[in-house]
């Protein structure tokens, strides 16, 4: 039988491709125009003070919640309009997450990397990111090739987690069907988050040590976003077996 993944999949890349390529190109201008206009004010002697372009990998991440959140159910019903089986369909989009978040990963590797050795020697402009900013202790530096490819893996593994919440809500807010259940829904979320702190608080239950633990190593925090994309993605696909998808309706 012949599987209709490979199809899938490639449309999925090419529309996750260009959303993603988009989305470096602003941050290829928005870094340009910062060391532009940091080098420029030096070259007038005017002092730029302590100026840090930081935070691509967690607006990627951002991105991509903003993706499974948007993008998931058009792939659906787009799929169901021309035969594709909706779990192979999940299948396509997840893979084309992936592999289009190792793509955006390492380039954006490539902006700090080329925006550090422009920047190299000039005291108080730093081109960085989370990564090494919270696991090497420092804002400013040149990144060795080690550093940037675990800080790709890094950032990732953000987007992964972030790619499988925004879709899995998605999919949850699907199955209510009628404006006033996703209504419901959406004030309902931040009361339960506001519970379960609450509750905490109540149980004398301290989160400290949990964030001392995720921000003692990269691999603790990045098997934690994992944990949280396998299970966002768990949740998605045991949503996703119950929604009503309508072919042809985009």
């Amino acid at each position: 039988m012949k599987t209709k993944f490979g199809p899938a999949l490639r449309w999925q890349l090419r529309e996750y491709g260009l959303g993603v390529f988009t989305f470096w190109a602003v941050m290829l201008a928005l870094e340009v125009f910062f060391v532009a206009v940091s080098l420029i004010a030096l070259a007038h002697g005017e002092g730029t003070g302590e100026s840090n372009f930081n935070g691509a990998g967690g607006i990627a991440w951002f991105c991509y919640f903003v993706l499974g959140l948007a993008q998931v159910r058009a792939d659906l019903r787009l799929g169901a309009q021309f035969g594709i089986p909706r779990f192979t369909m999940m299948k396509a989009t997840w893979a084309a997450a992936l592999l289009t978040g190792a793509c955006l990963a390492l380039a954006l590797e490539l902006l700090t990397g080329a925006g550090q050795l422009m920047l190299a020697g000039r005291e108080g402009l730093y081109v960085s990111d989370l990564y090494q900013t919270v696991y090497l202790g420092e804002a400013g530096g040149v990144m060795g090739l080690g550093g940037h490819l675990a800080s790709a893996a890094f950032n990732l593994c953000g987007m992964l987690a972030a790619f499988g919440a925004g879709a899995a809500l998605s999919l949850v807010l699907w199955l209510f069907g009628r404006v006033r259940w996703v209504v419901l829904g959406c004030l309902a979320l931040p009361v339960a988050v506001s519970g379960l702190i609450w509750l905490a608080a109540t149980l004398g239950v301290d989160p400290t040590p949990f964030f001392l633990w995720l921000l003692a190593s990269p691999l603790n925090c990045g098997g934690f976003f994992l944990a949280a994309a396998a299970l966002t993605g768990l949740a998605g696909w045991l949503a996703l077996g119950r929604v009503n998808i309508r072919p042809g309706v985009v």
